[in-house]
């Protein structure tokens, strides 16, 4: 009889370790199929997300290869409009230009009879024009005379880095006879309007 009531004790607790068995695995399965569904999400996001970036190379590289053909063809005419300048005095050797100064212009750029023609003003005061010419992609113009330059003349070339901008340098000299004295500037002009990239 003692057995007997061993096995009946017994017989519960053999019981509730399967049930709790069962509903491990079954927790476990659950577990395992969850995971299964987010590596499959997280797959698909990945390849959502390179497909993404292919698109987005590819319309880059297709904007390069317009801009490389607008560049291959850009013509003075293309200049035309307001760009906003800023100046940086490198080196001078004129009294009252110190070196490290910085000069904000507005330059607007037409084309007139085959040349370019820049006007220039600062605070809205016309203060110098240049005339001169585009080629290889390069501005280059030299000073006509004005009250600010009645004893000098100032040139400038500027490289075309894109249809939004141009670099490159500004050399003014002042005086005259053996009393001139000279001033570089590096120069950045921005298209006060950029040309909007396709």
């Amino acid at each position: 009889m003692k057995t007997f009531a061993c096995i009946l004790f017994s017989l519960p607790i053999a019981f509730l370790w399967l049930s709790c068995d069962s509903t491990n695995t079954q927790k476990e399965a659950e577990i395992a199929q969850k995971e299964q569904k987010l590596l499959e999400r997280e797959n698909e996001l990945l390849k959502k997300e390179n497909e993404q970036l292919k698109r987005d190379t590819a319309v880059k590289e297709q904007r390069k290869r317009k801009n490389r053909v607008i560049m291959d063809n850009l013509q003075p005419q293309d200049l035309v409009g307001t760009w906003n300048v800023t100046m940086s005095r490198l080196t001078s050797d004129c009294s009252g230009y110190p070196a490290g100064d910085v000069i904000a212009e507005d330059w607007v750029l037409d084309f007139v009879e085959d040349k370019i023609i820049v006007k220039v003003s600062n605070s809205g005061t016309n203060v110098l024009a240049y005339k001169g010419e585009f080629q290889n992609n390069t501005l280059t113009l030299k000073s006509t005379r004005t009250a600010l330059l009645a004893s000098g003349t100032a040139t400038v070339k500027a490289n075309i880095k894109d249809l939004n901008q141009m670099t490159g340098s500004r050399e003014m000299l002042k005086g005259s006879g053996s009393s001139i004295c000279k001033i570089d500037y590096s120069i950045v002009l921005n298209r006060a309007t950029p040309h909007v990239e396709f």
